[in-house]
């Protein structure tokens, strides 16, 4: 867990990323320093909500008065991080970021972000248009929602018809591989990640 006595002046106007978790005290303490940010693998539901206050709305949140966001890269049981997504921010450590944390899991699906300035502007734009995020076939993917939350698979396919679900909706779907069984799936109760273990720090 990063302790509350890591905070200090130098955390003002910084997204801070730790591989494990933070205490509520730790989240208030940043805060209060400045902090643009923290990101880490996972916390408990109770803690962020203490921390949001009593304005907070699970699965909506971005509106809430806040001066610092917080992102769970994983879940709120405990876990790592995966390295995949440590090794990635590491990366990117120094460069000018900007973080939001807002998100909607309902119609207009939305999640946080961390979004990175380049290092070097790039010497030729691509020329064609890349849907950055965007679930395509061959995917490793983890599953958002019952009756396999938290479930990893592989995209199969992705049908171009809509789909009407349990609840009425006609979405997008995709055919997942999940332990050798073969599941229709909403396309928006899927995160794609990065081939990768965890990290332990």
């Amino acid at each position: 867990m990063l302790d509350i006595s890591a905070v200090t002046g130098e955390w003002q106007g910084k997204i801070v990323v730790a591989g494990r978790t933070a205490s509520l005290e730790l989240l208030q303490a940043a805060n209060e320093a400045g902090c643009a940010g923290v990101v880490v693998a996972h916390m408990r539901s109770d803690a962020l909500a203490t921390y949001a206050g009593s304005n907070s709305r699970p699965g909506i949140t971005g509106e809430d008065e806040l001066l610092m966001p917080v992102m769970l890269t994983e879940r709120f049981s405990p876990t790592m991080m995966r390295s995949s997504i440590w090794q990635e921010f590491s990366s990117l450590q120094g460069r000018y970021a900007s973080m939001s944390g807002k998100t909607q899991i309902r119609a207009g699906l939305v999640r946080p972000e961390v979004v990175v300035c380049e290092a070097e502007w790039p010497k030729e734009l691509p020329t064609s248009e890349v849907t950055s995020g965007a679930v395509q076939v061959g995917d490793l993917v983890r599953v958002l929602r019952s009756p396999y939350l938290d479930r990893i698979g592989r995209v199969m396919a992705l049908p171009k018809e809509r789909q009407v679900i349990a609840t009425g909706s006609s979405v997008r779907v995709a055919e997942v591989l999940i332990d050798e069984e073969l599941v229709t799936l909403p396309v928006a109760n899927l995160l794609k990640i990065a081939v990768g273990g965890t990290h332990d720090d």
